[in-house]
């Protein structure tokens, strides 16, 4: 899949505890930059098992 740590433990997050993830939950939980955390989301969407949900600052990653 190609999967850092950070983005398995995400998605462990989002889809086995029902979590939604923001861009800034992702930056505390692993101490990473903005611009990291939107990165790794993003890869996460393309793996088909997160969406998005709103748009902006109200974006919300969430189980598919």
């Amino acid at each position: 899949m190609g999967l850092n740590e950070r983005q398995i433990e995400a998605l462990r997050l989002i889809a086995n505890e029902g979590r939604e993830m923001t861009n800034a939950k992702y930056q505390g939980l692993f101490e990473v930059s903005r611009r990291t955390a939107t990165r790794d989301l993003k890869a996460l969407l393309k793996t088909g098992w997160v969406r998005q949900k709103g748009t902006g600052k109200g974006t919300r990653y969430v189980a598919n």
